[in-house]
């Protein structure tokens, strides 16, 4: 049967189709539907997107599973699970989490400390805990509970990650320190190890998991003491639905008492 020269078109245009739908890559499974809310998509599509950053006891990858581990991911499984979400992790830095909220690379980044720089850009969900921050110190006399202005001086050498809460918050009080700033936890402890700088800046779990890991070193908590949240973040919306039912979830699980014990679990050492 001869195809007349419309047919003839139409199969070539449907061929080209085919084989451009083939080399092109999927279309994600979050792809919005027209009107919805971030919290319908992800109910529809049953997947949350979350940043992570490897930063112990916050984030942690096993290398033998792949599969993360700590606090957030626990966080995260507990409180979409109990909705059928699936969770699928994002590699990311503190530093450039915004900037991958924004650009929709992921829905949420926990362990994220909210100030109101970053507030004016993302939202934040209440902190299920505050932690405090201080310094592990390898090289010189810094009494616990030392005043900050006895450290603010260019002969404090001092290691941070960048865009941490903690790394932030103490950077305000001793700006005038000799700052090294790093991407993750490891090679802040390395910085540390190689004699690079004398003592290092972070929350208290992360200077007890150097103390109790190296055996040396002292971890300190200079006076006035400075606390930082443990915040969701998330891209602004107008109708504001994700926030409040993560702020709800979170107020539930508090309440239950499980969120205390994934707590306990990773930054006490509790069971």
């Amino acid at each position: 049967m001869q195809l007349d020269r419309r047919a003839l078109m139409a199969l070539a245009l449907g061929t080209l189709a085919t084989a451009s739908s083939a080399l092109a890559p999927p279309v994600r499974a979050q792809a919005p539907a027209s009107g919805e809310t971030e919290l319908q998509r992800i109910v529809r599509t049953k997947l949350v997107r979350v940043g992570a950053v490897e930063a112990a006891p916050w984030y942690m990858r096993d290398l033998r599973s792949d599969k993360w581990i700590g606090v957030v991911p626990e966080q995260v499984e507990l409180i979409f699970g109990s909705i059928g979400v699936k969770v699928e992790y994002v590699p990311t830095q503190w530093g450039s989490a915004v900037a991958g909220l924004q650009s929709d690379k992921f829905d949420i980044m926990g362990a994220f400390v909210a100030n109101p720089q970053r507030a004016l850009v993302v939202d934040f969900t209440t902190s299920p805990y505050d932690g405090r921050n201080g310094l592990v110190v390898l090289k010189g006399e810094v009494p616990d509970g030392a005043p900050w202005s006895s450290l603010n001086k260019p002969e404090t050498k001092v290691a941070g990650v960048d865009g941490a809460g903690s790394t932030t918050a103490i950077q305000r009080l001793i700006p005038a320190a000799t700052w090294t700033m790093v991407q993750s936890n490891d090679a802040l402890m390395l910085e540390l190890d190689s004699g690079r700088v004398d003592m290092i800046a972070s929350n208290e779990p992360t200077l007890r998991s150097y103390v109790e890991k190296r055996r040396r070193g002292k971890m300190v908590m200079p006076t006035p003491l400075i606390t930082t949240g443990s915040n969701f973040a998330m891209r602004k919306s107008v109708d504001g639905e994700l926030l409040r039912w993560m702020d709800t979830a979170l107020d539930y699980f508090r309440k239950s008492g499980q969120l205390q014990m994934i707590g306990d679990k990773h930054l006490l050492g509790g069971p």
